[in-house]
């Protein structure tokens, strides 16, 4: 799928062109792109080692970070032995050289051979950039290795062969030397500006991510709401005897039954999760950034567990203001509704539209509570891995697992919400009387009726659903954004020291 793009200097050059075999090199071609290994081992050993690589990075205001490195090593190391030799930057300098030759030609407008201030100042307002003209030559004089005031082919792919591969595009590469330039020059308030179809892409990622999740554990799903809305008639069914007794009625049909309100509701559900969460992150460390270098004090670029909480319980709510009718219909199909028409139908029938949001205060509550909950658990999952892994940050699969961990501890302390919510959600239809009146007579009645442990009823199923489900939400919504280039630089130096203290 094709990320929106918005305004780019990408133009026609698609994703396939960024993902294509590459090009071969001609022997003069060859010789220019030796000449700047050459220059990159500077104890002339024939590989690139960390310290050289650190040391090329920190002159173009690139960010040195452990988790930097890594990436820049993985791209390019192919045989795992910690440096880059010569075969192996010239394998991976052919795979990118169409996207470099295609950049350069788009930013060097009177086609001179050569980028100067006034061509780049121009390449940024097409972005939406305000940058003055002294800011571009800014970046120019970071590029410019002879001092001839103005960018060569050469000089400028020698920055754009350390950019991790997600940010060799047109796009990207401006922003992130936008970055470098205000980096080098102590200037941080464009720290979290990024290029304005990021939002989009994150909508798009998280939109994807959810439907794909959902669809893999959609049976779970419906044993698991089945269970939560059962009466305590003493017949109850382990999991093994509910699916039987689903599959009995309909067949493998259904225990999807049900699913495509669920792939409806959790497409912009898991879509607004993740971008107001972002966004909030994303401003966060943009007032942390400015605090820090108003003040004085040494910038951290680290928020604290409180802070992800906030954002994680914003991000909840949201989702659920948007989404809750969509809930109650998949709850009302999953527990024998004939067609969304119709269970629509008899919810407005039984209760007015407000019957919509039937249970909406412990719906609210449960995914207020849990998205923070859960997105603070990550973080934290994310900060003891990099501190296990000497400041390593984790790919899209570590990502997956680290989530559905946090998943399955949040999901065992707001189950109980979660039971309140499906009660009240049903009560109505035929074989579910009206019981409760709001969210705590629900609670109190369940407790003294069906006992405490009744709240828990079903979380194995829930356990089986939640754990995997939310690690493939992690794992593709990781992987899109990777994919795409989504947080540019900014992800690399808001996470990690720009120095790391064991280099």
């Amino acid at each position: 799928m094709e990320a929106f793009r918005g305004p780019s200097l990408d133009g026609d050059l698609h994703d396939d062109d960024e993902h294509e075999k590459g090009v071969t090199l001609s022997d003069a071609a060859q010789e220019t792109i030796h000449d700047i290994f050459r220059e990159l081992d500077r104890n002339h050993d024939g590989k690139l080692q960390i310290p050289e690589i650190k040391g090329a990075l920190g002159e173009m205001g690139l960010p040195r970070s452990i988790s930097y490195l890594h990436e820049i090593l993985q791209q390019y190391d192919k045989d795992g032995d910690g440096s880059i030799d010569w075969q192996e930057f010239k394998q991976y300098v052919a795979k990118k050289e169409r996207v470099v030759q295609r950049t350069f030609a788009k930013l060097d407008v009177d086609n001179s051979g050569y980028i100067d201030a006034d061509e780049l100042t121009r390449a940024m307002r097409k972005l939406w950039l305000s940058v003055s003209i002294e800011d571009s030559q800014h970046m120019i004089d970071m590029l410019d290795v002879n001092h001839d005031n103005r960018v060569s082919m050469d000089e400028f792919r020698r920055f754009v062969y350390l950019l991790p591969e997600s940010l060799v595009t047109p796009t990207n590469i401006v922003y992130a030397l936008v970055d470098s330039s205000d980096w080098i020059q102590g200037v941080e308030l464009r720290l979290c500006m990024t290029p304005p179809k990021q939002p989009f892409q994150r909508l798009i990622a998280g939109g994807v991510a959810g439907m794909v999740s959902r669809a893999s554990v959609a049976p779970f799903e419906r044993m698991r709401t089945m269970y939560m809305v059962r009466q305590a008639d003493g017949r109850s069914l382990g999991m093994g005897g509910c699916a039987k007794k689903i599959y009995k009625e309909g067949g493998v049909a259904a225990l999807f039954k049900g699913n495509f309100a669920t792939m409806v509701k959790v497409a912009p559900q898991t879509a607004i999760q993740f971008a107001v969460y972002d966004t909030i992150t994303d401003a966060m460390y943009e007032s942390l950034s400015r605090v820090e270098q108003a003040s004085g004090i040494p910038q951290t670029r680290q928020l604290s567990k409180w802070q992800h909480l906030l954002a994680g319980c914003t991000a909840g709510a949201a989702a659920t203001l948007v989404t809750y009718p969509l809930e109650t219909l998949r709850t009302h199909m999953a527990c024998g509704g004939h067609s969304y028409r119709q269970c629509w139908s008899d919810v407005v029938k039984a209760h007015g539209h407000k019957g919509l949001y039937n249970g909406f205060v412990s719906g609210l509550l449960s995914s207020t509570v849990s998205n923070g909950l859960g997105f603070a658990s990550y973080e934290t999952g994310l900060s003891m891995y990099r501190k296990i892994n000497e400041g390593v940050t984790p790919g899209p699969a570590e990502r997956g697992v680290i989530a559905g961990g946090a998943a399955v501890t949040v999901m065992a302390a707001i189950q109980p919400l979660e039971v309140c919510c499906r009660r009240m959600q049903v009560q109505g239809r035929e074989g579910f009387p009206v019981k409760y009146d709001n969210v705590f007579q629900c609670a109190y009645t369940v407790a003294k009726e069906e006992g405490i442990a009744s709240f828990w009823r079903g979380s194995m199923c829930s356990f089986m659903k939640v754990a995997p489900s939310i690690a493939a939400v992690r794992f593709v919504y990781e992987l899109l954004v990777q994919e795409w280039g989504v947080g540019g630089l900014r992800k690399y130096r808001v996470h990690d020291p720009s120095d790391p203290p064991w280099m």
